[in-house]
């Protein structure tokens, strides 16, 4: 989120030294980010060590610190561990949001830079063994299934049909029932092949693997020394390893898009048979859920101040020519093909 929550510093700082045992000297809020139940902190300690301080609220807040622990027992390397309480648990509790602490990494996103040939690789062999780590059964049983079901297209369909009534709530909600409007054919086809594909993949008897869910340029990390890190974890799931894979080449947010990228990337990730209708249903319905979580947050609610005007511009750029979109269509011509 971009806008701070109501929460006083001293209140944070109260809670990392009650549950972690550490004494901080300041707490900075840092204002990125996409999602308006997740709020994180630079903290410096008294002895000058730093950490980074995520607050996460609302259903599964706790998915996205239990899952990087489970990889770094598994030996899943280019994660950061996270840190744990003085009674070796994962959380605090603040005022609705599970408080979770990490060290603090230095670093340029994806977004940022370009990977080196050696990073592709890296993050290849990474997400390798995030799809082969054997969890524990009380965390798979508590991951999402994929179900390749209707729900956000449903929600997109209601939103086109919104985009023209007459009045909205400020600028922002009327930029984005604009480029709904702009933009009802391309939209339109998006829903009709994220629908024949998903109807197809659900009846078909598919493997699944645990997935990232989100593994794009902005939860890349690249430390001062030039390591690789992922990050952000709160939508894993089990899902067809394409879930992953549709990122790379997939251009979200202008990035990540060519063959330079994916040569690297399978040389790490090593032999794989890719579905390409898998890849394509993927890519279409990436966008229909970006629609989805924008159009929930900009057409239905007047709230979210800084982060609205934020929105307006991911939707948007899935418009841009060669963006997302286009990368779609292409995919799913290539599967037909």
């Amino acid at each position: 989120m971009l806008e701070k929550p109501a929460l006083a510093d001293d209140q944070l700082v109260s809670i990392i030294r009650a549950d972690f045992g550490i004494e901080l000297a300041s707490v900075e809020f840092l204002p990125i980010g996409a999602d308006v139940d997740t709020a994180v902190y630079k903290g410096v300690a008294n002895d000058g060590a730093e950490y980074f301080i995520k607050l996460r609220r609302g259903a599964r807040a706790d998915i996205g610190v239990r899952i990087p622990q489970a990889l770094v027992e598994n030996d899943v390397e280019h994660i950061i561990a996270p840190i744990l309480t003085t009674s070796d648990g994962l959380w605090a509790q603040l005022d609705g949001y599970l408080v979770t602490l990490a060290p603090f990494i230095s670093s340029d996103d994806g977004f940022g830079r370009d990977l080196a040939d050696g990073q592709w690789f890296a993050l290849g062999q990474a997400l390798r063994g995030i799809h082969d780590a054997a969890l524990p059964e009380a965390i798979y049983a508590s991951l999402p299934r994929e179900e390749f079901a209707d729900d956000w297209r449903e929600l997109v369909r209601a939103f086109l049909l919104q985009s023209n009534r007459p009045d909205f709530v400020d600028d922002a909600a009327e930029e984005m029932a604009q480029i709904m409007r702009a933009h009802q054919a391309v939209v339109s086809e998006l829903l009709t092949h994220a629908q024949r594909l998903g109807d197809e993949l659900r009846a078909e008897d598919l493997e699944f693997v645990p997935c990232h869910a989100d593994i794009h340029a902005g939860n890349i990390l690249i430390d001062h020394d030039e390591r690789l890190y992922i990050v952000d974890w709160d939508t894993f799931m089990h899902a067809p390893k394409e879930r992953d894979l549709m990122f790379i080449g997939g251009g979200i947010g202008d990035s990540w898009r060519g063959a330079h990228t994916e040569r690297p990337f399978y040389a790490g990730y090593g032999s794989v048979e890719v579905d390409l209708r898998i890849i394509a249903y993927y890519r279409c319905e990436r966008i229909i859920q970006d629609i989805t979580e924008y159009g929930k947050q900009l057409l239905l609610s007047p709230e979210g101040g800084a982060d609205r005007a934020q929105a307006v511009h991911y939707v948007a750029s899935n418009f841009r020519p060669g963006s997302t979109i286009d990368i779609a269509l292409a995919s799913v011509a290539h599967a037909n093909s």
